[in-house]
């Protein structure tokens, strides 16, 4: 009903104000300028090819709009090694290195298995000691219920979704319009 679906908005929109107005998108890794106010938030799924092609469009971004703040929320919910992903980023974030872990299974074909992430950890040289034991840490599992917990309340049901503004955006935006409804909201 059109009555049901207003009151949805109003909640999705008041969780959003509240994500805004109690800076929630710091506790995520994020990459471009620190303290900006022009935030674009990506819910990610390492699994989803549409995800894949919006790495370039980040990346793009980064270079053409140099005011802007990129916050990432992995949101593993296509299968299981979504999670195992996610966690392994968690944990290459740990040691400062998310967006290259990021952009690693991001550009990676092949199926996710538990090797894979541990040589693309040691291909960045990152402590694997260290990162094994994140890879399994309480603290990880806890920081994806709560990232999954944010969607849900947010009715985001695929990845890659995007926040702009007050302004959720679900699927693959290409670069030239994402970049209009940014500078939109500038």
């Amino acid at each position: 009903s059109k009555e049901k679906e207003k009151e949805s908005k109003n909640v999705s929109e008041n969780i959003i104000k509240e994500y805004y107005k109690k800076k929630t998108y710091n506790i995520f890794p994020s990459i471009g300028k620190k303290n900006s106010n022009l935030i674009l938030t990506e819910f990610i799924d390492y699994n989803c090819g549409y995800c894949k092609k919006t790495l370039s469009t980040i990346t793009k971004l980064l270079k053409e709009v140099n005011s802007i703040k990129i916050v990432f929320v992995d949101y593993p919910i296509l299968s299981e090694t979504s999670e195992l992903a996610a966690r392994a980023v968690l944990a290459a974030e740990k040691q400062k290195k998310y967006f290259s872990y990021h952009s690693i299974l991001l550009e990676n074909k092949k199926p996710i298995t538990k090797e894979f992430l541990i040589s693309s950890a040691e291909s960045l040289n990152l402590n694997l000691k260290v990162f094994n034991k994140d890879l399994e840490s309480e603290e990880i599992k806890n920081k994806i219920r709560l990232n999954i917990k944010l969607a849900q309340s947010l009715k985001i049901r695929g990845t890659p979704t995007f926040i702009i503004g007050n302004n959720i955006l679900p699927g693959a935006y290409d670069y030239n319009k994402l970049k209009e409804i940014i500078l939109n909201n500038i």
